[in-house]
């Protein structure tokens, strides 16, 4: 919509500004003309053809019984008639020229202002990590409000965890266990907005903890309980802190291990899964929500024309596209039609390049669920069976 705006403010102001400049044009086109006419011998009977209307005088058709207008005239007269003839042609042609270039050189103008607009909307207005702190948690929330966040869940079981990176950042993180003591994990890696104690995503711990799987869930710096300020260094490097605590402190093989990642969180899944297939110890499985192929692709969805731009200023770019290839885990992926932050033809490109083994790799999709909407039934009954499957190979 901002898009097709700035594209019709863009042309309206292009037309508006050619055609207020449009009487100074014929104004100096026509006086430059009638000075050369003038600098002519035939100058006087040139402008009188051209004051009087040459182009009535075309229109009269002469009848049965008179003679053609030309046919009265002599040489001089009708070289004069045609030198005015060329004349008028040449004001109209010239003067449409210059009013269609002066629209376009607008049209060029307001396009170029309209995208240094963009660009400092982007880099001044909007972040890209809208992190929520623990002070704007409140004691409790009514199941329906989704983006109100608590830490009192008491239906949620979990133990606080701090680690601290090589930098001094405190990254805060919950250790849900699983209702079966199971040795199976998932690494849980949110999206963009909120924290780990956004209500709508309590309802995805209660269901994967469900299914027997200990979750660890953490927050990228600047987020709830962390510490530090968010960037795509320092969620990356959070990431791997979180993965290497579950490695280390809890003694989990990356071959008991699942990592999730939701938007945002897909690009930090990704790099961990790439990353542990570099070393050899790729993970059982990969999960992916709403996955973008970058950041900045998913960033420039609404600015088809001018995305570009966002391109140009945008810091993150998270690119999952040129790392899926490489994870060899097996995949499920799930994307609905209707996501309206990220494009589901970014997810079906993401799930085609990816190098996962065709007999644990999953695509599931649907038609009704919005980006921030609960967990689908469909996606759980499939993720359900994905997992169940995936664990015994």
């Amino acid at each position: 919509m901002l898009d097709l705006l700035i594209w019709l403010v863009s042309w309206v102001s292009a037309v508006v500004c050619s055609f207020c400049c449009g009487s100074g044009t014929a104004s100096f086109l026509c006086g430059n003309e009638l000075r050369r006419c003038r600098a002519t011998e035939d100058s006087q009977v040139i402008l009188r053809d051209v004051e009087e209307g040459v182009e009535a005088n075309e229109e009269k058709l002469p009848t049965a019984d008179e003679p053609h207008l030309e046919d009265t005239m002599g040489g001089e007269e009708k070289i004069a008639r045609a030198k005015g003839r060329e004349l008028v042609r040449r004001y109209s042609i010239s003067l449409w020229k210059r009013i269609a270039v002066r629209a376009l050189f607008y049209f060029l103008l307001s396009y170029i202002l309209a995208a240094i607009i963009v660009a400092l909307v982007v880099l001044v207005a909007y972040t890209p990590f809208p992190s929520v702190g623990s002070s704007d948690c409140k004691p409790s929330c009514a199941s329906n409000d989704a983006y109100c966040c608590t830490y009192l869940t008491p239906d949620v079981p979990k133990q606080d965890v701090y680690i601290t990176m090589d930098d001094g950042t405190s990254v805060h993180g919950w250790w849900i266990p699983s209702y079966n003591e199971s040795n199976t994990t998932l690494l849980y890696n949110h999206g963009s907005g909120g924290n780990i104690a956004s209500n709508y995503r309590l309802q995805r711990y209660r269901f994967l903890r469900n299914l027997g799987l200990n979750l660890f869930v953490y927050d990228y710096p600047g987020y709830g309980k962390s510490s530090g300020a968010s960037s795509e260094a320092s969620v990356m490097k959070a990431g791997e802190a979180a993965l290497d605590w579950v490695l280390r402190s809890k003694g989990r093989m990356p071959s008991e291990l699942f990592c999730l990642g939701r938007s945002m969180g897909s690009a930090v899944a990704v790099d961990l899964a790439a990353k542990m297939a570099r070393a050899q110890t790729p993970f059982r499985g990969l999960i992916l929500e709403s996955a973008f192929t970058s950041y900045k692709d998913a960033a420039s969805i609404n600015l088809p024309v001018l995305g570009w731009i966002v391109h140009l200023v945008w810091a993150p770019n998270m690119n999952s596209l040129s790392l899926i290839s490489r994870t060899r885990s097996c995949l499920f992926e799930y994307h609905s039609k209707v996501d309206e932050w990220v494009p589901y033809a970014q997810g079906e490109k993401l799930f085609s390049t990816s190098d996962s083994p065709a007999s644990c790799k999953e695509w599931v999709s649907d038609d009704k669920a919005r980006h921030d909407d609960p967990m689908p039934q469909a996606e759980q009954k499939a993720m359900r069976e994905w997992i169940s499957k995936t664990r015994l190979q």
